[in-house]
């Protein structure tokens, strides 16, 4: 006989399966749950993406409208020039953003930098402002020698607007130059009985330069724990490259040479590099800002080394070698620029008054070289040393203004602006005052965008020359 309860527990399908249902549907329930869950969380982490990139938005407008307001303050002589060292200011917008923007001076440009908040987000943005042309930098030129003429010889010209003393204009011979014919002006000529170089306010930069100089002499005692810098030891030679210091240090004192041969690129904070010997830049470097290199000794580029948005200034002298691509401000009582090199927009080459009065500055730019911005010469006080001179070779071109209270030799060309004390050569055994022998000046193929150094003008209209 057959046990039937045995014999109907294996054979009833329902019965050796009810035991596994129940795991299985919990299974599922979990398995849809946390496929919800997936779900929910996905759509929350996406809101909370799109609410941090709208917030990232808003900080970054909020810091450029910050450079904004800024600008416009000035415009509106809400603020002076010279009440901007150190001048900061807290802005509130509607969206309930906000910023917090800063000044300072940046040679002769002015570095602003904007901290745009938006809940918890910041956002910073560092800008370069210049000036537009104004007043005088309208002009072609102005001449401030108010007892001789201003004469013409070979094929100079000018076309633009002028301004020179009593004695006017006239063309001139000299031995060697064909000199066409009449005096070449294409402007009005205002005649005054006393011009002058146009004032340049430089408060800001003697200001800045006086600060390159107490770093040179404070520097001088500084040892490695200084917790401010990173200090390499007198003696030595630093040529480890710049681009590996971190942001958070904003300045690194070489009690040394500084020779730089590789790549050194910011983009962050203003770095200053203070060194108190020579500074070399060659074998294809390349040395990016906002950066300032402070020597007290000569700076010499070469090699085919590049430089871009930096300060290089020197209480002696810099040196451009053959064929440098550069973009920089170059602060010296001596620079020289070689031919083949450019320095780009907005570059400035600035001979400011040495400290030893009785030694000459000069500016020049030999062979083809080229400058696209500002070329300055900046004397002390009433020195008025002719020997101070801004020096054009005839195959030399500046784009933008040419300004110097010395004198100046232009035989090459100025597209722009040329404000000078005197015009100035010697061609044995004659001194020449006043002559242009193979220059020209030309404002009216300057670029409407184009942005000159900030001093100019005690209400000068700001804009963005560059962003970092």
């Amino acid at each position: 006989m057959v046990d039937e309860g045995v014999h109907n527990s294996r054979m009833d399908p329902v019965a050796s399966t009810r035991g596994f249902a129940l795991p299985s549907i919990l299974l599922l329930i979990t398995i849809l749950a946390l496929i919800a869950l997936s779900s929910i969380a996905l759509q929350y982490f996406r809101r909370q993406t799109s609410s941090v990139a709208a917030a990232k938005v808003k900080a970054e407008y909020a810091a450029q409208s910050g450079i904004a307001k800024m600008i416009s303050s000035v415009s509106a002589q809400e603020v002076s020039i010279s009440g901007l060292q150190g001048w900061n200011k807290i802005y509130s917008f509607i969206d309930g953003s906000g910023t917090r923007v800063s000044a300072e001076p940046w040679g002769v440009f002015l570095l602003v930098t904007s901290e745009g908040r938006f809940q918890h987000v910041m956002y910073r943005r560092t800008a370069i402002t210049a000036a537009r042309p104004t007043g005088d930098l309208a002009k072609a030129l102005v001449f401030a020698n108010a007892d001789h003429q201003l004469v013409f010889a070979g094929n100079s010209f000018i076309k633009g607007d002028i301004v020179v003393g009593s004695p006017g204009i006239t063309t001139g011979t000299l031995s060697g130059v064909t000199t066409t014919g009449n005096a070449a002006v294409e402007g009005s000529v205002l005649r005054k009985p006393s011009p002058a170089v146009s004032p340049y306010d430089s408060t800001l930069l003697f200001s800045e330069l006086h600060y390159y100089k107490n770093l040179l002499s404070g520097c001088r005692d500084m040892d490695e724990n200084n917790s401010h810098a990173i200090v390499y030891s007198p003696g030595s030679t630093f040529s480890s490259g710049l681009g590996k210091i971190p942001d958070s240090v904003n300045m690194v004192v070489v009690q040394g040479d500084l020779v730089v041969t590789d790549s050194s690129v910011r983009r962050g904070a203003p770095l200053s590099v203070v060194v108190l010997g020579r500074v070399f830049i060659r074998d294809r470097a390349s040395v990016a800002g906002p950066l300032s290199i402070i020597s007290s000794k000569n700076i010499v580029i070469s090699d085919a080394a590049a430089v871009d948005q930096a300060i290089l200034f020197s209480l002696d002298s810099v040196q451009v070698g053959e064929n440098i691509s550069f973009s920089a401000q170059i602060i010296s009582p001596v620079i020289c620029v070689q031919r083949g090199s450019v320095g780009r927009y907005p570059s400035v080459l600035l001979s400011y008054g040495a400290e030893d009065e009785s030694r000459p500055q000069r500016v020049v730019l030999n062979g083809n070289a080229r400058i696209e911005g500002a070329v300055m010469l900046l004397q002390n006080g009433n020195k008025m040393n002719q020997e101070d001179i801004v020096q054009l070779d005839a195959a030399a071109l500046v784009v933008g203004v040419l300004y110097s209270q010395g004198t100046t030799t232009l035989d090459g060309r100025v597209v722009g602006t040329v404000i000078t004390t005197d015009f100035f050569f010697y061609q044995t055994p004659t001194k020449y005052n006043g002559w242009l022998r193979t220059g020209s000046i030309d404002r009216k193929l300057l670029p409407q965008d184009f942005l000159m150094p900030v001093g100019f003008s005690s209400n000068p209209q700001l804009d963005v020359l560059e962003w970092f």
